[in-house]
């Protein structure tokens, strides 16, 4: 199994040199880059030759997912941008989790929500998929945002799209938040691409692995293998914890995922 890590760029040649099989950069931040920004960082990647899987933190509450601030116009302009650098950079994926783009207001109609969430993903899909990008979309838990907070919700939503480029990615954070089976998640498996994990620290702080997940870790191993998986799972824990606890964490990823 292929095991990487979420990083801003800053930490693109550390993650190498601790040895991780691929990494994942924030669209928050790419998309601020400027077009020198994007070409240095093209450069860095072909010199460091860590793979760049994926996109996660796609975008903030500039550009709305599911509420009456969504655009089509701002969503596919923004989709474009994104794609483009997801295509410069050798993504595989680009994640849509953008919790604060999914803020709904109370009392807010979920079929409302849904049809907004649809044309986001349709229409962000049509851009990445004309780049040779796919598009993995995320439940998040309650705390962070209001809508898609169930892995069946975000399957639902996948599979009324109905389109061989869009996928979702299962993270194991906002599942034991929502107090779903983490072991169990046979019924996703179709729709399932990739995989997202971390520690579950105090108030939900999202930590590196640390050896008392390795019981957790054990189970999950034999739950990949009843359902033939074997692909990548990032660790999506909070950047500031990288530079102390990321070689950790991958090392006893790897002890259990690859041992």
């Amino acid at each position: 199994m292929k095991i990487g890590t979420a990083i801003p760029t800053k930490y693109y040649e550390l993650a190498a040199q601790m040895g991780y099989d691929y990494v994942e950069f924030p669209g928050v931040e790419l998309c601020k880059l400027t077009e020198e920004e994007v070409a240095a960082l093209e450069e860095r990647v072909k010199k460091t030759g860590l793979r760049v899987l994926g996109m996660n933190s796609y975008c903030d509450d500039s550009v709305v997912v599911a509420n009456d601030g969504f655009s089509e116009e701002v969503t596919r302009a923004y989709a474009k941008k994104m794609a483009d650098i997801a295509a410069r950079l050798g993504m595989k994926d680009v994640g849509i989790g953008a919790p604060k783009a999914r803020m709904l207001p109370e009392g807010y109609p979920m079929e409302k929500a849904d049809a907004h969430a649809k044309r986001f993903l349709e229409i962000t899909n049509e851009e990445m998929k004309a780049r040779g990008v796919g598009l993995l979309f995320e439940a998040v838990h309650k705390d962070y945002c209001d809508y898609c907070n169930y892995s069946e919700h975000c399957k639902a939503m996948v599979e009324a799209i109905g389109d061989d480029n869009l996928w979702m990615v299962l993270d194991f954070y906002n599942m034991d938040v929502m107090g779903e089976d983490l072991l169990h998640f046979d019924p996703y498996m179709p729709w399932v691409r990739h995989f997202h994990i971390n520690h579950r620290g105090p108030n939900n702080d999202r930590q590196y692995i640390l050896p008392e997940d390795e019981p957790f870790l054990k189970d999950l191993k034999e739950s990949f293998a009843r359902v033939g998986y074997d692909g990548t799972i990032t660790i999506e824990a909070d950047a500031r914890y990288f530079e102390e606890y990321g070689k950790e964490g991958l090392s006893i990823m790897q002890k259990w995922m690859n041992g």
